[in-house]
């Protein structure tokens, strides 16, 4: 069976849409949290939180986020003969974005620099989730 391509009209441009929100630094985006960083002693972090936020707000990763929200885990009880297995599937966004955490050292930096800073523990995950922005159309499920 033949296919025929399918024909696209240009009917209007679109211009009252802001541009996509990538490419930025999520970290230096947000005052209230590098005001924070900063009044709580840990401008020795700044360099390590500002690359996080660097990364969290380039397009892959927030393409491997959208992509990850789409495909969330999924438990597998039983194999096909009925055997017990418990196991959980991962989308491969979900290996890389954790791969990335791992790397950053997200998951262990508040045990492993013993400098005191209660805020920069916190601040480089608080850059791998960015917060919806103000007037933005996210909305919470």
């Amino acid at each position: 069976m033949a296919t025929r391509e399918r024909q696209t009209f240009g009917t209007h441009e679109v211009a009252n849409q802001p541009p996509p929100l990538v490419d930025y630094n999520v970290f230096e985006a947000d005052a209230p949290l590098v005001e924070a960083v900063r009044r709580e002693g840990a401008e020795w972090a700044m360099a390590r939180i500002s690359a996080v936020g660097e990364l969290a707000g380039s397009e892959r990763i927030l393409a491997l986020g959208a992509s990850a929200n789409e495909n969330p885990p999924k438990l597998r009880t039983h194999d096909r003969y009925g055997h017990r297995v418990d196991e959980v599937e991962f989308h491969p966004s979900w290996h890389e974005l954790l791969g990335r955490a791992v790397e950053h050292e997200l998951h262990c930096s508040p045990w492993k620099d013993p400098r005191p800073a209660p805020t920069s523990p916190a601040a480089p995950p608080s850059c791998a989730c960015p917060r919806p922005r103000r007037g933005s159309a996210a909305r919470s499920r």
